[in-house]
C-alpha cells in the first residue's frame, strides 16, 4: 500500500467514525441527518441525498451502513486509475 493509499484509508475511517455518532460501527439515515444539517444547514435536497446515499451504500438493507459497505462504496466512486 502507498502513502496516498494508506492516507485515503485513515481519511476514510475518519469520515465514518464521524458520521457514526453514536460510535456502534454503522451509520444510520438519521445520523446522517444530524450531520448533514449541523455542516451546512439542511434541506429536502440533502435528506433526499443522505436517503439516496444510504439505500446505494447499504448492501444488506437493514437501514445501515456498516464500515464494510461504506468501504466498498468509496471503492467504488475511486476513479479507475485509484483503484488496486
Amino acid at each position: 500500500m502507498s502513502h496516498g493509499q494508506g492516507k485515503a484509508m485513515q481519511t476514510m475511517h475518519e469520515d465514518f467514525d464521524t458520521l457514526d455518532a453514536n460510535n456502534d460501527g454503522a451509520i444510520t439515515e438519521d445520523e446522517l441527518n444530524v450531520y448533514g444539517s449541523t455542516a451546512a444547514g439542511m434541506g429536502d435536497t440533502e435528506a433526499e441525498r443522505n436517503r439516496m446515499m444510504l439505500k446505494a451504500r447499504d448492501r444488506n438493507q437493514d437501514g445501515k451502513i456498516t464500515r464494510g459497505e461504506f468501504q466498498k462504496g468509496a471503492d467504488a466512486e475511486k476513479p479507475a486509475d485509484m483503484k488496486q
